[in-house]
């Protein structure tokens, strides 16, 4: 028992040599509380980088929420996150993320993947408020015939909002969500056609984002 805090001292220094080119900044703090997992998880986590990587970063989500002292303080730091991905409506979005609880909304601001997934989510959601403005585009009818190569588009309305989605972000990154959500309120023979002559659905993807500028330019 007597080498036993020979042991952990030694051990707390490799520890921290792995730890440091991670995370600097809480290198010390990371350390303490990996070596609360025991010897034998430590030995664990100094061969495989994989582990050592994956306990890191679950003590950083521990780490920070303990930081945090309340949701404004949350709102804050996920506010800035979001306006670099979707400046338009980051507020909404932000508002729409804040419901989650701590320990998720953690997760979203250390993962960009993560962050930029429920963005996505939540910009869906959130043109189905805007559910009427599909009329506007619907008095724009292009009554151009479609194409003898008709392409058939089979699967549920999901499927076929991820092929829209696709498309359209390619030429319009930043109302590529909020599109799609207002051109899948249309009947799914309507988005097979769009799917199939690139001239009506740009003219659909034209007025829907005219319809989301002059909402915007309203606030």
């Amino acid at each position: 028992m007597a080498n036993l805090p020979t042991t952990k001292e030694v051990l707390g220094e490799h520890l921290y040599s792995v730890i440091e080119p991670l995370q600097p900044n809480y290198a010390d703090k990371l350390t303490g509380m990996l070596l609360e997992l025991g010897n034998n998880e430590v030995l664990q986590l100094l061969q495989y980088s994989d582990l050592l990587k994956k306990r890191v970063n679950a003590a950083m989500e521990v780490l920070q929420l303990e930081e945090y002292q309340n949701k404004d303080q949350l709102g804050e730091e996920l506010y800035a996150k979001v306006e670099e991905i979707e400046p338009a409506f980051c507020s909404k979005i932000t508002g729409m993320l804040l419901e989650m609880d701590d320990k998720a909304i953690s997760h979203l601001l250390h993962s960009q993947e993560a962050l930029e997934s429920a963005i996505y989510k939540a910009k869906l959601a959130l043109s189905k408020e805007h559910s009427g403005m599909t009329e506007h585009i619907n008095h724009h009818h292009d009554d151009d015939s479609m194409s003898a190569q008709t392409v058939h588009h089979h699967g549920d309305r999901e499927k076929l909002g991820e092929l829209l989605y696709n498309t359209i972000v390619l030429e319009y990154p930043e109302h590529a969500a909020m599109v799609t959500g207002m051109l899948l309120e249309l009947s799914q023979s309507d988005l097979e056609e769009l799917l199939n002559n690139n001239d009506i659905l740009q003219t659909k993807v034209k007025i829907a984002i005219d319809v989301i500028e002059k909402e915007h330019n309203s606030r």
